[in-house]
């Protein structure tokens, strides 16, 4: 995916750029679902997002620069996980204290719990894989900030 954004500062071959939430920017993978963006995560009012790209054209504060992300598909599938695992988890739990002739409260309390718990952790887990394995190269510099 390709998208535009504004170099902040750079350091050691890197820019690190500011992206503006857009509607183009919902088929960004990075960001696709907005509340576990890895940039902010359980954001929801995220209106840019700053990330560190390899900065191949040597691209300056100020400059607008087009970025394209890399490692995508395996962002995806991830991402589905933390949803399926989270709800699997809440069944087996469910099960578990029915088997247990618990009480129904307890019974929704604890379901509720593992799903919120599981949920939490793979939001983490996801959280620290982007920022490993996501990557982000400048591809062109679309304006110079030279006066």
């Amino acid at each position: 995916m390709e998208v535009q954004g504004k170099v902040i500062k750079t350091e050691q071959g890197f820019a690190f750029v500011e992206i503006i939430r857009k509607s183009s920017c919902e088929s960004c993978e990075g960001c696709q679902n907005k509340d576990l963006c890895h940039s902010g995560m359980f954001s929801n009012d995220i209106k840019s997002l700053v990330v560190k790209a390899q900065n191949a054209h040597a691209a300056k504060a100020g400059d607008s620069v087009k970025i394209k992300t890399y490692n995508e598909n395996k962002f995806n599938a991830f991402s589905a996980l933390i949803f399926i695992v989270p709800i699997l988890l809440m069944f087996v739990t469910y099960i578990a204290c029915e088997f247990f002739k618990m009480q129904k409260a307890i019974t929704a309390l604890l379901s509720f719990l593992t799903f919120a718990l599981a949920f939490m952790i793979f939001a983490k887990i996801l959280d620290k894989y982007c920022k490993n394995h996501i990557s982000y190269t400048i591809q062109q510099i679309i304006t110079n900030n030279e006066k």
